[in-house]
């Protein structure tokens, strides 16, 4: 599927897109209004620190989540820190060594 067409769309909405890739491809170039470079072995922690914001925010699908996962009570306290003491947060991701993803 071409999705160019949804990014220039999106584009038109003036709404905001971030491209998270190690590479600046033609596509990051072309359409993004943010690029974000994880470093090598950061990209999972990146993920932990979205979903955090998803999480604290409720900017997550619900209704998907009810219907298509396993686990995810588990997955959410463990990024939020309850089962820690640690939330995943864009600050925890900032401290971790060799992190820095935005950089």
């Amino acid at each position: 599927m071409d999705t160019s067409v949804w990014r220039l769309w999106l584009r038109e909405l003036k709404m905001k897109q971030v491209f998270v890739d190690p590479f600046c491809n033609f596509t990051a170039a072309r359409f993004a209004d943010k690029w974000i470079a994880p470093r090598i072995g950061t990209d999972s922690a990146l993920a932990a620190a979205i979903a955090c914001v998803w999480f604290k925010e409720g900017t997550y699908d619900r209704d998907y989540v009810a219907t298509h996962t396993y686990g995810f009570d588990k997955w959410q306290d463990y990024i939020l820190g309850h089962e820690d003491g640690i939330p995943k947060t864009a600050e925890w991701l900032n401290r971790l060594p060799g992190s820095n993803p935005g950089s």
